[in-house]
């Protein structure tokens, strides 16, 4: 072997250093290596110095690439820096690996040399791989979700808002990234109780869930929103995830309305019902002759309820709903209904059973009916 410094220096330098490192002579047999080289590449002292590199480990160094650069690209420069080379090897597997190459003139009884240093980058490229991966998988998640979402800095500045948001809010991303939240819209972020959320509740919780907001927008009206906030200490971020539910607070509004209508109809409906109930027990004069009546009078009522469900636009025509009701009250004789115009008045005439001059007047919706019998 060939002092390579007179006192030593440079052999403690090789050996101490943490990259693998290769001397080699001008016909690329390995002249030294250092323990680095050994340890990375699981190979030994006598299995290396003296022999050709691309033999070394049964020829795992006989590399397309590497011959590329020790035969074609150093003899026509002395030095070459972050040369990258990829390559699996049979014990350790898949490499990336960064070479720094130096030729070295020959130098009284020492003969030329080339210097090969050998970076291993392949656990950072991996860490650089899985993060850009992670990367990526966050900006595709925030733009699936249907929910308008901003990614905020710790100045609460947008630092990324996903369709969503520009759709629903009507605001561009050259006009929101960057600017300060409150600033976005002409200020029509600039939300109270937004700012409570962000500038007080957030600093002592990592978190906040479902907070209803209401606002006027400039360009989309009046809104109630529910927001989730969650702090990203790791990251320096603030998540904020906006769910539109003003539709959604409207039909709950207008189905509570229906509710109460449909309550007082039923409520009506039963208090007719007892009214029926009582009038049939007074004019009849059997339990036989009651359920008959009761019965008739309790279709009667019925059909006139599925009318007016059925009628169009709620419009009825109130000669049927007569007709309907007199069916059920006059069950005995024979009766003839007419309609007569104007609008607002009918006529029925029955036979045996009613006597003359009999009349009753029904109102409903200020228009006035009268029904004469004969």
């Amino acid at each position: 072997m060939y002092n390579l410094g007179s006192t030593g220096l440079a052999e403690a330098i090789l050996q101490t250093m943490d990259q693998p490192l290769l001397v080699l002579r001008d016909d690329l047999t390995v002249e030294e290596a250092n323990s680095a080289f050994y340890r990375l590449f699981k190979v030994d002292t006598e299995e290396t110095r003296g022999r050709l590199l691309y033999e070394l480990g049964n020829g795992q160094w006989n590399i397309p690439e590497l011959r590329r650069l020790l035969e074609e690209i150093l003899p026509q420069q002395s030095v070459v820096e972050h040369y990258r080379l990829e390559h699996k090897f049979p014990e350790i597997g898949k490499r990336i690996m960064i070479l720094n190459a130096r030729r070295l003139p020959p130098e009284g009884d020492r003969p030329e040399l080339i210097l090969l240093v050998i970076s291993d980058r392949t656990e950072t490229e991996q860490a650089r791989f899985e993060l850009e991966g992670h990367v990526e998988f966050g900006e595709k998640l925030i733009d699936s979700i249907r929910e308008a979402l901003l990614v905020l800095d710790w100045d609460l500045k947008v630092v990324r808002a996903n369709q969503p948001f520009y759709d629903a809010f009507q605001v561009s991303p050259a006009d929101t990234k960057g600017r300060l939240i409150y600033e976005l819209g002409n200020r029509q972020w600039d939300i109270p109780c937004l700012r409570e959320l962000l500038e007080n509740v957030l600093p002592d919780n990592n978190a906040f869930d479902d907070v209803e907001v209401e606002h006027d927008f400039e360009h989309v009206g009046r809104r109630i929103m529910l927001i989730n906030g969650r702090r990203l200490d790791h990251l320096d971020l603030i998540l904020l995830a906006i769910r539109d539910v003003t539709e959604q607070r409207r039909m709950e509004k207008e189905r509570e309305t229906r509710v109460g209508e449909l309550h007082h109809r039923i409520k009506n409906v039963l208090t007719t019902v007892d009214a029926l109930v009582r009038r049939t027990l007074r004019d009849s004069g059997s339990l036989e002759e009651f359920g008959h009546a009761f019965e008739s009078r309790l279709g009667a009522m019925a059909r006139t309820q599925d009318l007016l469900v059925r009628a169009p636009k709620g419009s009825v025509d109130m000669s049927e709903i007569l007709r309907l009701e007199l069916q059920g009250a006059w069950r005995t004789g024979r009766w003839e209904f007419q309609s007569r115009r104007p609008r607002n008045r009918a006529t029925a005439r029955c036979g045996p059973g009613i006597r003359n001059g009999r009349s009753r007047t029904h109102h409903q919706r200020s228009q006035a009916w009268r029904v004469c019998f004969a």
